[in-house]
């Protein structure tokens, strides 16, 4: 063991495990949970894992420990992501999981000993440093119910404090440039309108209500240098978003739309160091995202990207340098760009994968989070000046990863000629001939860490299709309202790719299933509803992905045209899928005589985040796919 580091294969190896097998187990449990209990012990084939009273099951067959034994070993995996560095030294905080939730924890050096902070019951995944270092803000929600309240982490006395009301919906926004204020929004007057708050952390009478607002889609962005302004994000859709400013004396709001440009909208914006203009990634009718510049008196609009999609961006202390990240071919890739001369720093290589939660360290070191198909989510840093990659956290997996799938770049075109691709994971050479094809319809379908799915490659043989949606219309809508005639919708997109999968050779296009996770729609039922002859069957699990901009949910109609088997998965906290929805559907799907499998997590909202929760949803997929799309 070195630090918290523990690599499992060559622990499997050792005289300890062998001669001691249940100091072995012991170890297993205290790593990666109960069921290596279970599985390191002899099991009788007619046992069963038993789901916890949290769970709901409805016509779901019992868990073999036998599968418990195989597939859990897939599921035992601890990863890392990077939350903030520390304001004068070069240290860090991330997120991270010892027991059944990511944990808030501090690392002085890269690899170094993790010390864990917080120890609560649901997971942490935002935090901010104070401007001195003193202490740590974060957000936690209740068991998914989403009503994210803000707490406050002091180092010198360990103690955690509550700053928001706990009952209304809050979001995070950004400190003041001196003062130590920290500007957020909350729905705390009346529980539905997110208004303008600011607070001292420290002292919670200095909490106020700074802004009235309307409407649920405001965010706190940033605080001009002078601290005379601050910067607003309304979002109203999907589609449409606007950038606003704030008068700190004055506390009136103007709106600010570059000239000549309606119709843009914003994802993220900060005010340059100098006060005079505000960086921001724009996106317009084509869905492309791209990083800009808007001077404030002339309201002109200056694009520092070509037609790409820019998923986030972060300002160097001086406002010298901007670090963005981009999405290429569907992997991410880091720039830095040198904002006097407007051209971008040669950087060493990365490896492809998924990139997140960039931020500067001084002028010279980024830190973000990075996952690869082959290595857990970590959490590193690029020194600029030496050009180093230095990885901070190494993830523990029970099984070896550098075999994993690599995943393979497809595309395919629609019948109006609109260029798609994906990523497609191939099962190993073990498997010969036609394989089943599981389509994931997600939020991010990227490269990165497959975790519990590597088990339907390697154990079932199934090949997995992440299509890249992401420029997608939505399911249902088409990019351009004025041109919904000639734009095709999502699913006429994902027809487009069940017909090229009848092209490849090494796919079978009669055994095809769905899961669909898109930002809480009914994706995969609806598909199940409109190619019944080419979906074996559909699984119905929103992820937890933590969309910019949340989609309307939109309602499943016509469920007496589904008649293949489905898997209902959802949480009872759900604000964005009400529960009572999903079981409406189920209700309904039962009464025609459609398979129909259903659990409901009680603690759960919006995606299963409890590892034991995940773990069971794991192996009821297994189940569900084993009987009615793989045979």
């Amino acid at each position: 063991m070195t630090g918290d580091r523990w690599n499992g294969p060559a622990f499997n190896n050792s005289k300890v495990a062998r001669g001691c097998p249940l100091v072995a187990t012991a170890l297993l449990t205290l790593f990666f949970g109960a069921h290596f209990t279970a599985s390191a012990r002899p099991q009788q084939q007619d046992q069963s894992l038993a789901p916890r009273e949290n769970l709901v099951l409805e016509s779901i067959p019992p868990v073999p420990m036998a599968l418990v034994g195989s597939a859990g070993k897939y599921a035992s995996f601890r990863e890392a992501a990077f939350a903030d560095w520390h304001p004068t030294k070069r240290e860090m905080a991330i997120s991270t999981r010892f027991a059944e939730v990511p944990q808030l924890h501090f690392l002085v050096s890269p690899n170094g000993a993790r010390q864990q902070l917080t120890f609560l019951d649901d997971e942490i995944t935002t935090a901010r440093f104070d401007p001195e270092g003193d202490s740590v803000v974060f957000v936690k929600d209740e068991n998914g119910d989403e009503r994210y309240q803000i707490y406050r982490y002091e180092f010198s006395t360990r103690r955690i404090r509550l700053t928001t009301d706990g009952k209304s919906r809050n979001w995070l926004g950004a400190w003041s440039t001196r003062g130590g204020n920290l500007a957020y929004t909350s729905t705390k007057r009346d529980g539905k309108d997110a208004d303008l708050w600011t607070m001292n952390p420290e002292d919670a009478r200095t909490n106020r209500l700074f802004l009235q607002l309307v409407g649920a889609g405001w965010r706190a962005l940033d605080w001009s240098p002078d601290d005379s302004k601050l910067l607003l994000l309304e979002e109203v859709s999907p589609q449409q978003s606007h950038l606003w400013l704030v008068n700190i004396a004055t506390r009136e709001r103007s709106p600010f739309t570059p000239d000549g440009t309606d119709k843009i909208s914003f994802l993220d914006a900060r005010f340059s160091k100098d006060a005079k203009g505000i960086y921001a990634i724009t996106a317009n009718e084509s869905r492309s995202r791209r990083l800009a510049y808007m001077d404030l008196l002339s309201k002109r609009l200056a694009y520092l990207t070509s037609e790409s999609q820019v998923d986030e961006f972060a300002l160097s202390g001086n406002g010298a340098r901007i670090a963005f990240v981009s999405t290429e071919e569907g992997s991410s890739r880091l720039h830095v760009m040198d904002l006097n001369t407007r051209k971008q720093i040669a950087l060493p290589q990365l490896p492809a994968g998924l990139i997140r939660g960039i931020r500067w360290r001084e002028e010279d070191e980024i830190g973000f989070s990075l996952s690869t198909a082959r290595s857990t989510n970590d959490s590193y840093s690029l020194d600029l000046a030496g050009g180093k990659l230095e990885r901070w956290t190494v993830g523990e997996s029970a099984l070896q990863t550098d075999s994993y799938s690599e995943p393979e770049l497809v595309a395919w075109k629609t019948p109006q000629g609109k260029a798609l691709s994906g990523y497609l994971y191939k099962p190993p050479l073990k498997f010969w001939g036609k394989r089943p094809v599981l389509v994931m319809i997600q939020a991010e379908g990227r490269p990165g860490f497959l975790a519990r799915n590597n088990y339907f490659l390697n154990e079932l043989g199934v090949a997995l299709l992440y299509p890249s949606i992401e420029n997608w219309p939505l399911p249902g809508q088409s990019p351009s309202p004025s041109n919904k005639a000639e734009t095709p919708d999502a699913y006429s997109h994902l027809e487009s790719l069940l017909d090229w999968i009848a092209t490849r050779a090494d796919l079978d296009s009669g055994h095809v299933a769905v899961m669909g996770q898109f930002r809480g729609d009914h994706t995969a039922l609806e598909m199940a509803k409109r190619f019944p002859e080419r979906i074996r069957c559909a699984i119905d699990a929103p992820d937890n992905f933590a969309a910019v901009v949340r989609a309307e949910t939109h309602r499943l109609e016509h469920t007496e045209k589904i008649s293949r088997p489905v898997l209902v998965v959802a949480g009872q906290n759900d604000p964005l899928v009400p529960v009572n929805e999903s079981q409406q559907i189920v209700s309904g799907l039962k009464k025609q005589g459609t398979p129909v499998w259903m659990l409901i997590a009680k603690d759960e909202g919006h995606g299963f985040r409890k590892k034991w929760n995940q773990d069971f949803q794991f192996y009821t997929m297994i189940l569900f796919l084993e009987r009615y799309m793989v045979k």
